[in-house]
C-alpha cells in the first residue's frame, strides 16, 4: 500500500472510532442498542489493530534493528556499556570478512554525531581488550547474525538507551538464550506479545471490555511511527508498569500502585512524570487537611520501595557484583541523547524552536498551571492517566513512545458521561489531522513529523485539561 492509502485507512479507522464514542454516549440508556454496538465494534477493532504494522507490513516480519540494539548491548552491556556498540561490532564484523566492510558512516555514541566508520590503533586495542577471548568469539558470531538481516543504516542509529534495571533483565535473558537456538528470536518476541495481552486482560478485567476495546483501537489508528515497538523485544513493560498502577489504585491497592509506577519510571524513566498529579493532589489535600490521606501515604511507600530495590539492582552487573557507574553513565547517553535533535521526536522543545526558546518556559508553566488546577478535585483514579498530558513538556519521546496516548482511555471509561466522550473525541480527531498532514508530508517528500505533533499533542493537551477542569467544577466533595 502506499503511504497515502495507509493513512487514509487510518483516517477512516479513525472516523469510526469517534463514531462509536458518541454512539455509546448516545445509547447510555439502551442495553440493546449497547450490546449490538458492542458486537459491532469487537470486529471492527481486530481488523482496525492491523493498523498498528500501518496495514502493508507483514505482520511476521521480526523487528532485528531493534532487537539487535537491545540483544547485543544487554548481552554484552559489561563489555560495550552505553556508547560502544556500534564500534565494537564494526570490529567483530571485519574479523569474519565483515558484511558491513562498504559502511562510511557510523554514529559517534559520545557526541550522536554521524562520523568515520575508522577506529584508530589506540581505540581499537581498548574495545577488544573489554572482552575475554570466548567472549569477543561469541559476540562476532551474534553480531554477524544480526547484520546478516539489517543495512548498514542500523550504525546510524542512536544506540541503546535502556536503563540498568531493564538492563540487568535484559542481560540475564540474553545471555541464557544463544542465538544459535532457533527459538531465541522467538522467545524475544514473544514476551512482548505476553505483555500486551496481559495489558488488555486488566484493563477488561478491571475497567471493561469497552474500554480494553477502545485501548488497542487507539493503538491501531495511531498515525505516529510505531515499528520499534512490533515484534520487539521488551519493548511494551513500562506500559503495563502504568496500565498495572493506574488498575491497582482503581482496585485501591496504593502500594501496590506506587510499586508498578516506580517499575515503569525505572525502566524507560519519562513515565515518573506520572507522579506529578498524585504529587501535586496530594499537596492540595495536605494543605487543605493539613495532613497527608492514607491513600497517598501508602502509594509514595510503595514507589519509594520499589526504586530503591529497582536502583540496587539496576547496579548489579553480570556477575552480580555492585556497580553505581552504570547508572551514571545512563544518565550521560541520555542527556546527550536528549540534546541531539529528530524529526521523530515531540515536545515543547520541537514546538518553539530556538530562535524564541524563552517562550518555553512560559508555555510550559502556563499547562503546568492548567493541570494543577484541573486536577484539584477531579477523581483521584485519574491522577495517573492524565499525567501522560505532561509527557511532551517535560520531555521529547519519540514517536513511538506516543502509543501511551492509548492509556488516556483509562481517564475517561464511562462513555455515558458526555466531558468523557468529548475527551476521547479530541484523541481521534487528533490522529486524524496528524494523518492528513503525513499524507501532505510524503506528497511533498518530507518525513518531518516534530513539529506538527508537538503542535497538536499541545493542543490535545489544553483541550482535555479544560474538559476535565470544567467537568469537577460540578463535584462537590473530594472523590476517592
Amino acid at each position: 500500500m502506499s503511504i497515502s492509502s495507509i493513512f487514509l485507512a487510518k483516517i477512516l479507522f479513525s472516523l469510526a472510532g469517534l463514531g462509536f464514542v458518541w454512539l455509546f454516549y448516545f445509547l447510555r440508556k439502551k442495553q440493546i442498542g449497547k450490546k449490538v454496538l458492542l458486537a459491532i465494534l469487537i470486529p471492527v477493532t481486530i481488523f482496525a489493530s492491523w493498523g498498528f504494522f500501518n496495514f502493508d507490513k507483514n505482520i511476521v516480519d521480526v523487528g532485528y534493528w531493534d532487537i539487535y540494539h537491545y540483544y547485543i548491548n544487554a548481552k554484552y552491556f559489561d563489555e560495550l556499556g552505553y556508547f560502544e556498540i556500534y564500534r565494537s561490532s564494526l570490529l567483530a564484523n571485519e574479523d569474519n570478512g565483515g558484511h558491513f566492510k562498504n559502511v562510511k558512516k557510523v554514529r559517534n555514541l559520545h557526541t550522536q554525531i554521524h562520523g568515520s566508520r575508522e577506529i584508530n590503533e589506540a581505540d581499537e586495542k581498548f574495545l577488544r581488550e573489554q572482552f575475554s577471548p570466548e567472549r569477543w568469539k561469541q559476540f562476532q558470531s551474534d553480531v554477524d547474525f544480526f547484520f546478516a538481516k539489517l543495512n548498514p543504516k542500523v550504525l546510524t542509529d542512536r544506540g541503546y538507551n535502556a536503563s540498568p534495571a531493564w538492563n540487568k533483565t535484559g542481560s540475564l535473558i540474553t545471555n541464557a538464550l544463544p542465538l544459535e537456538n532457533p527459538a531465541t528470536i522467538p522467545i524475544l518476541f514473544s514476551l512482548d506479545i505476553l505483555i500486551f495481552a496481559i495489558i488488555v486482560g486488566v484493563i477488561a478485567a478491571v475497567f471493561g471490555i469497552v474500554p480494553a476495546l477502545f485501548f488497542i483501537f487507539l493503538l491501531g489508528v495511531n498515525p505516529l511511527a510505531m515499528r520499534p515497538l512490533q515484534f520487539a523485544f521488551l519493548r511494551l513493560d513500562w506500559v503495563l508498569g502504568i496500565v498495572a498502577s493506574i488498575a491497582f489504585w482503581q482496585k485501591k491497592r496504593f502500594v501496590a500502585s506506587g510499586t508498578a509506577l516506580a517499575f515503569a519510571a525505572f525502566l524507560r524513566v519519562f513515565p515518573v512524570i506520572l507522579l506529578t498529579g498524585i504529587i501535586l493532589r496530594a499537596g492540595f489535600d495536605f494543605w487543605k487537611k493539613k495532613k497527608l490521606s492514607l491513600d497517598f501515604q501508602k502509594f509514595f511507600v510503595g514507589f519509594a520501595l520499589a526504586a530503591a530495590a529497582l536502583f540496587f539492582y539496576g547496579s548489579l552487573d553480570r556477575t552480580n557484583n555492585f556497580d553505581f557507574s552504570r547508572w551514571i553513565e545512563f544518565a550521560e547517553k541520555i542527556i546527550v541523547h536528549a540534546q541531539a535533535s529528530s524529526n521523530q521526536r515531540s515536545g515543547l522543545s520541537y514546538l518553539v524552536p530556538n530562535s524564541v526558546e524563552f517562550l518555553r518556559i512560559p508555555l510550559g508553566l502556563f499547562v503546568c498551571g492548567l493541570f494543577a488546577f484541573a486536577i484539584r478535585r477531579t477523581p483521584k483514579k485519574n491522577l495517573i492517566p492524565l499525567g501522560l498530558l505532561l509527557i511532551p513538556i517535560f520531555s521529547a519521546p519519540a514517536s513511538y513512545y506516543f502509543c501511551s496516548i492509548a492509556i488516556l482511555i483509562l481517564a475517561f471509561v464511562d462513555l455515558s458521561k458526555k466531558q468523557n466522550a468529548f475527551a476521547l473525541s479530541f484523541i481521534f480527531v487528533a490522529f486524524i489531522l496528524q494523518s492528513l498532514d503525513t499524507i501532505h508530508e510524503n506528497v511533498n517528500h518530507n518525513s518531518d513529523t516534530s513539529y506538527f505533533w508537538s503542535m497538536l499533542y499541545f493542543i490535545l493537551t489544553l483541550a482535555i485539561l479544560l474538559v476535565v477542569k470544567n467537568s469537577s467544577r460540578k463535584i462537590k466533595s473530594l472523590p476517592e
